[in-house]
Order: C-alpha cells, then structure tokens, then sequence
C-alpha cells in the first residue's frame, strides 16, 4: 500500500500520468505562462508608476494658459459688430485684431490637443507592442516547460495568433510605420498649414482672409495632427519623392506621361 501511495505522487514526466494529475499539470503551466507574462508587463510599466501616469506626458502648466468661452464671446462678439463696415477702416482693424485673437486662441487649444493626442499615441502604440511581446514571452516560456506535447502545441499555437495578431495591428492600423516616422509626418503637415494661417492672419484683412475661411484652416491643422494625416502625409512624401526621381532619371527630351 505504501508503495502505492507513493507512486501516485510522482511528478507526471516520470510516466506515472493520471486524470487528475494531468489536470494539475496544465493549470501549473497556464498559472506558470500568466505569471511570466504579468511579470514582462510589470516590469516594462514600472517607470510609469514610479514617474507618474504617463512617461510620454510632462505635468500640465497651473496657469490660465487656455484660451476661455469668456474670452472667445468677447472676441466673436467684436468681429460680428465691426467686420460688417467694410468702410470703416477703424472698424476694419478692430474686426481684424478680434479675429486674429480667435485664431491664436483656438489654435492654443488645438496644439494642446495635439500634445496630448501624440503623446497617447506614442503610448499606445508602445502599449500594443509591450503587451504583444509580453505575451509572446509568456507563452514561449510555457511550451519550455510544458511536460505534454499537447500543452506545448497548444501554447505554440496561442503564441502565433499573438505574433499575428500584432502584425496585423501593425499593418493595418499604423501601415508599417514606427511612432517617430508617424509623428515627423504630423509634424511635417501641421507647419504647412500653420504657415499658411499664420501668414493669412499677418497680411490679409478681414475681406480677404475672414473669419470662416480661418475656421476652415484651423479645422484641416486640428486634423492633420493626427494618426490618419500622418500616414497622409507620409504618402504624399512618398509619391513627391517617387516623381522626382522619375523626373530626374528621364532623359532630356524625352515625352512626359
């Protein structure tokens, strides 16, 4: 009896396997692969319990840096009352000024918008790929360990979808482009057309550059910091770049397309 009693102790890759056994050999390796995979993330977000929410976010300023509803009704209200007197340069120029105040005001919230936004998404982004390869780890490791062909297959199998479940995000969501490539590009198409207003409010009056078609402007500069103007800007740049190159491999005299 004794002898008995002991055989039914042994570990499971000695042959010795059970029903109940096997049971608890697999939840040992998933408890085993979960702990590696909490351990991977935790490590990777230590910094960010350490340092505060978020690595990527500096503190916010405690001023009254924002451009207020108070503010912007009192500059609205002053365009409306003198932009009307296209004769009246006096009016002319203090409509000129209240709009000008507009668009700094709002394109003040809009870069502190933008700020965040990059910043979340250099987070996610990185978050994505942390958890991924965090669980890939994991689940590597248990077919490591695992005693049983069928634990290790099925772990393997776990771990592919992971991998592939990565690559597609990464294809189809950030079109193959690291966080840096993304945030040039959004940088990149932000200054064009932060120039453009910047210009319009510097030398056009309000006749020429009024209130609305500064609306119009700053809604394209909300936008194109952002992850679908990025990847528009990197394809426009692609397809300059393409043209050029053509244009300069083509010989002199040759018929154009």
């Amino acid at each position: 009896m004794q002898l008995i009693c002991q055989t039914s102790l042994l570990p499971l890759d000695t042959g010795g396997y059970t029903l109940a056994g096997g049971a608890i050999d697999l939840i040992a390796i998933i408890r085993t692969a979960a702990v590696v995979t909490i351990a991977a993330a935790l490590l990777t977000t230590a910094g960010c319990r350490k340092y505060g929410k978020s690595l990527a976010l500096p503190a916010r300023p405690r001023l009254p840096y924002t451009y207020s509803q108070k503010e912007y009704d009192i500059d609205i209200a002053a365009y409306n009352a003198n932009a009307p007197a296209i004769a009246d340069d006096a009016k002319q120029r203090l409509a000129q000024a209240a709009r000008n105040d507009i668009a700094w005001g709002l394109m003040g919230l809009m870069d502190d918008l933008y700020n965040v936004y990059s910043a979340n998404l250099y987070s996610g982004k990185g978050a994505i790929a942390i958890t991924g390869d965090a669980a890939n780890l994991g689940l590597t490791t248990a077919v490591a360990i695992a005693g049983r062909t069928a634990a290790k297959t099925l772990f393997g199998a776990l771990g592919t979808a992971v991998t592939g479940i990565n690559l597609s995000v990464n294809n189809n969501v950030f079109a193959q482009q690291t966080y840096q490539v993304i945030a040039l590009a959004m940088e990149t198409r932000r200054t064009a057309i932060y120039t453009e207003i910047s210009d319009g409010l510097a030398k056009k009056s309000v006749l020429e550059y009024p209130l609305a078609a500064v609306k119009r402007d700053l809604v394209l500069y909300l936008y194109a910091g952002s992850l679908p103007g990025g990847l528009q800007e990197i394809q426009k740049e692609a397809g300059a770049a393409s043209a050029l190159t053509d244009s300069r491999a083509r010989p002199a005299g040759a018929p154009t397309k």
